[in-house]
């Protein structure tokens, strides 16, 4: 009978499924997952058990006791961190006051450098504040300062939102315990694939000194191994590129081994070393003769001597 209502009824079945797009994009803003240390470099119990729990209200929709419980934090620690996600907390309610505070004590204590600003300018959690003449401010003030956002500002925002995206899918509490894994790991490819479309876009234009200017490679092994596909494309890409790009193709070598091994296929410059039962061993090779003339070609270290150098013999 509910079924036939709603078969019937077209444009509501159309509204309930924007409002669900709505409610995703808002509920899933980015976090800082709660890793807190003491000063042994030990795990901080009291610390972690007050952000975890703050984290699993916010993920239940439960706001009010997420920032209960870091704002409880915030009186035991002055991790920047706290005021990040207590910005993200207060702005889902729309507390403009509350929210500017904790985004002020955040950019405050990142002392001119990291902002992160892809998270307030690209989450839809903050796109309330977009005519706050004082968040605007802040923002063009930290885009001045931070050394990396200059003629690529949008590009390392949209990678700071997607870096925290990913942060937060893998501290999403309804993933714990290996449960929903596949969507778990459908999230964490799209995420990836977003960052494969920003990296893409910005290859076309062969800017001079491009590897310089952005940690490009960094962000390739770091975010990457979710799409290995779109990982081995840019690592070829990034080989093939003229000098002037400025791009160490040593390490571009590396991340087309890394791709091909998370794809479960022989490595073509043998730099994978893997671990089996306590003992390293070089990851199944191509073809040595031609990785051997690859390496000779990158200007590699030859494979004989990099095998002895990490002291392996097989």
């Amino acid at each position: 009978m509910v079924l036939y209502y709603i078969m019937k009824n077209k444009a509501i079945l159309l509204i309930i499924f924007l409002q669900l797009l709505v409610v995703n994009n808002y509920i899933y803003s980015q976090l800082f997952l709660p890793f807190f240390f003491n000063q042994n470099m030990q795990y901080d119990i009291e610390k972690q058990e007050l952000g975890q729990i703050g984290v699993n209200y916010f993920y239940e929709n439960k706001i009010d006791s997420a920032i209960y419980y870091y704002e409880r934090l915030s009186k035991i620690s002055n991790e920047k961190t706290i005021n990040f996600n207590l910005s993200v907390f207060y702005g889902y309610k729309r507390d403009t006051n509350m929210t500017l505070k904790q985004i002020f004590l955040y950019v405050d204590k990142c002392k001119n450098n990291n902002f992160k600003l892809g998270a307030f300018t690209k989450s839809p959690v903050f796109n309330f504040l977009n005519r706050n003449s004082k968040f605007n401010l802040l923002i063009e003030k930290c885009r001045k300062l931070d050394t990396c956002c200059n003629r690529y500002q949008d590009i390392i925002e949209r990678i700071d939102y997607c870096d925290l995206k990913e942060q937060e899918i893998l501290g999403n509490p309804k993933y714990y315990n290996g449960e929903k894994l596949n969507e778990k790991n459908f999230e964490l490819k799209n995420n990836s694939k977003s960052i494969s479309d920003i990296l893409n876009n910005l290859l076309l234009y062969n800017n001079n000194n491009l590897g310089n200017s952005l940690p490009i490679l960094q962000i390739i092994i770091l975010h990457m191994d979710y799409s290995p596909n779109e990982q081995l494309k840019l690592g070829r890409l990034i080989i093939n590129s003229q000098d002037s790009l400025g791009f160490n193709k040593k390490q571009a070598a590396y991340i087309v081994d890394r791709a091909l091994k998370n794809l479960s296929l022989p490595q073509e410059y043998g730099t994978i070393i893997i671990n089996n039962n306590k003992t390293d061993s070089l990851y199944k090779l191509d073809n040595l003769e031609q990785v051997i003339e690859r390496r000779k070609k990158m200007n590699l270290q030859s494979l004989e001597n990099y095998l002895i150098n990490r002291q392996i013999t097989k």
